[in-house]
């Protein structure tokens, strides 16, 4: 009577672990799913809308129709491509203008970094040297003016880039 007692408690414990353990089972699956519904599409979401930002011209906004961490950082995100389009849009202005105001003297007037490298043209080097600007963007002084013109101008260029008044 003992064993048969015995025998249906560990069959009613079997029953039960095994009852236990599909609820965990399924108890995870469905925290899983909810996790992946609420943290991790969003997550993935962000990432790819961050990744394939790429046209600072024309920032593309967030979902944020939340109003959790994820919200609140995609509002924030929202608010800083806003700004930088905004900022490179008066930077772009200015550029204009000064290129207009540099464009419009009878000289030739650019910007050379310490790399000997034309980083800013003017008009009048199209001009002159019958090359769009784009062409002379990043060329070196050597490359644009060639080997005779550089040599006899290479110790102004030097003294300029050191700072010296040269005329």
């Amino acid at each position: 009577d003992v064993s048969l007692y015995l025998n249906q408690m560990n069959h009613d414990l079997g029953t039960a672990l095994t009852v236990a353990a599909l609820a965990l089972i399924l108890f995870l699956l469905l925290f899983y799913q909810m996790q992946s519904r609420l943290v991790i599409r969003p997550i993935h979401s962000l990432i790819d809308t961050v990744t394939n930002q790429m046209d600072a011209k024309c920032p593309v906004p967030m979902d944020t129709n939340r109003d959790d961490d994820l919200g609140i950082l995609a509002k924030s995100y929202n608010e800083l491509i806003a700004k930088l389009a905004k900022e490179r849009s008066q930077v772009e202005e200015h550029h204009a203008m000064i290129q207009g105001l540099a464009d419009a003297v009878p000289v030739l007037l650019s910007y050379v970094d310490n790399n000997q490298r034309y980083q800013f043209v003017n008009k009048n080097y199209e001009i002159w040297f019958t090359q769009p600007a784009s062409e002379m963007l990043g060329q070196t002084i050597l490359h644009v003016l060639g080997a005779e013109k550089y040599a006899r101008l290479q110790p102004h260029i030097e003294s300029a880039l050191q700072g010296e008044l040269v005329s």
